[in-house]
């Protein structure tokens, strides 16, 4: 049936899109609900962009089950700076630290300001993973998702 509450939305509770309804003659022997819903995590690159990861995380409340940020004591040039989020995520981003694995690197960068990005995105899946499976199990079919801090999906 249509949905009372939702626009373009129909099934026993809301959640079949009419374009599948109206796509597909059998939809309803051919979409099964998921027993268990797929999570999504998001993984951020943090450099310095304090402002959009706050954006991003209120944005993305009750979207994202969880969130890994990953910041490196290294700029993309090779530079040493300082690992802000530390300092700052009781504070301003308490709300959400609850949801939050903080991976913090402390290896040198490579050479090159692109295999400095690729290292730091890599160290997600390495470690931000395995940090994140200590508290939470990751299923198979679970989506993470990889972006700088200013790309929100």
């Amino acid at each position: 049936g249509r949905c009372t509450c939702k626009d373009d939305w129909g099934g026993a509770d809301c959640g079949i899109p009419s374009v599948i309804q109206t796509s597909f003659a059998d939809w309803q022997t051919r979409f099964k609900r998921r027993q268990k819903p797929v999570r999504v995590y998001d993984s951020v690159l943090l450099a310095h962009e304090f402002d959009m990861l706050e954006i991003r995380l209120a944005h993305l409340e009750g979207v994202v089950d969880r969130w890994i940020i990953s910041e490196s004591a290294w700029s993309s040039h090779g530079d040493a700076k300082p690992m802000l989020f530390e300092v700052t995520k009781h504070s301003r981003y308490a709300r959400w630290l609850p949801l939050i694995v903080h991976v913090r690197l402390f290896d040198k960068p490579v050479v090159t300001d692109w295999q400095n990005d690729y290292f730091v995105r890599n160290m997600i899946g390495v470690r931000g993973v395995p940090m994140l499976r200590k508290v939470v199990e990751v299923g198979d079919d679970d989506v993470i998702i990889s972006n700088d801090a200013d790309e929100i999906v």
